[in-house]
């Protein structure tokens, strides 16, 4: 079990390396980009490395360098933890019986990490994969008695008006910020093309299809707008970062509005974020799968001492 003095070095160390040299956290794979509205913090490509158990002050971090470098914008493909998860926090109704994300196992980079950018590459079996999982978690969505409940409309009036709730709720739900008004356009037309096809909860499936397989959903923005020779994210990819990065899944929706008001333009914002994810359930959890990686403490139990007749009845508890 990961301990709370655990999580406060580790967020010690986070903060610390906010403010490092070239504005890089190494944690999984590669950094986590954490860009402020200045540019000064952001993510590169994992150069600098970061010792989880340390507990060096911010103060320390300032004097190592006397300016920040904001690493490469890139997109991040989601892995398939965060798939699954992200999946679960957004469609919390279909979890019961779900078999889960039909996405196989990530790729692991040299260093042992399952989210590097890298390795996260969208092939033809995986492009299959997701759409397995965008049409299986869509049939169940669109499940009578769960679309009435997660779209109360579709039970009283099921027309455009009401698909254009579910476009704006959970197009902003996959895509981790509000959709544009062309976005908004085209699968409104895709949902009234489909539904003048057949009927309005399969318009409904086949719009989530759409957005659950658009590059949107599929990856994490880390594009942000240029400013110079350096860019900036946005709220939006701010809040992405911070809950996926902490919370190993998709912001919810009281992150998404801090968002919108621009409430985590600043590193005290960001980090007062982080330690409110941390202290969740699923923030635990990303540390100790951050740890599992890192350490790769798992492989014990697949070790095998011959000269140590007990090994196997201590091995799972090591």
């Amino acid at each position: 079990m990961i301990r709370a003095h655990s999580i406060l070095t580790l967020l010690g160390a986070i903060s610390s390396c906010l403010m490092a040299c070239d504005g890089q956290i190494e944690g999984w794979s590669g950094a986590h980009t954490l860009s402020s509205s200045s540019g000064t913090n952001g993510a590169g490509s994992g150069n600098a490395t970061m010792n989880p158990a340390s507990n060096v002050s911010q103060e320390t971090a300032k004097q190592r360098c006397t300016s920040s470098n904001v690493g490469p914008p890139m997109l991040r493909r989601l892995t398939q933890q965060e798939f699954q998860r992200t999946v679960s926090d957004i469609f919390p109704q279909i979890v019961s019986g779900w078999g889960g994300v039909k996405i196989g196992t990530d790729a692991v980079s040299s260093l042992g990490f399952s989210n590097d950018a890298a390795t996260l590459v969208v092939g033809q079996q995986t492009a299959q994969e997701i759409l397995d999982t965008a049409e299986d978690v869509a049939s169940r969505v669109t499940d009578p008695s769960v679309l009435s409940t997660i779209l109360p409309c579709s039970a009283t009036s099921a027309d455009a008006t009401c698909a254009g709730q579910f476009i704006a709720q959970y197009g902003e739900r996959l895509f981790r910020r509000p959709l544009t008004a062309d976005e908004t356009q085209t699968y409104t037309d895709y949902f009234n093309s489909v539904m003048g096809r057949s009927s309005f909860a399969l318009g409904i499936k086949w719009t989530l299809v759409a957005l659950f397989q658009s590059a949107n959903a599929v990856y994490r923005s880390e594009i942000g707008t240029a400013s110079g020779s350096s860019y900036a994210l946005s709220q939006y990819e701010i809040a992405t970062e911070l809950s996926y990065s902490f919370g190993g899944s998709t912001p919810s929706s009281d992150l998404l509005a801090k968002a919108a008001a621009g409430a985590l333009a600043t590193p005290d914002a960001r980090l007062a974020e982080a330690r409110a994810l941390l202290a969740t359930e699923d923030g635990k959890e990303a540390v100790r799968e951050l740890f599992r990686e890192w350490s790769g403490y798992t492989v014990v139990q697949a070790r095998a001492k011959n000269d140590q007749t007990d090994f196997t009845s201590v091995s799972a508890d090591m």
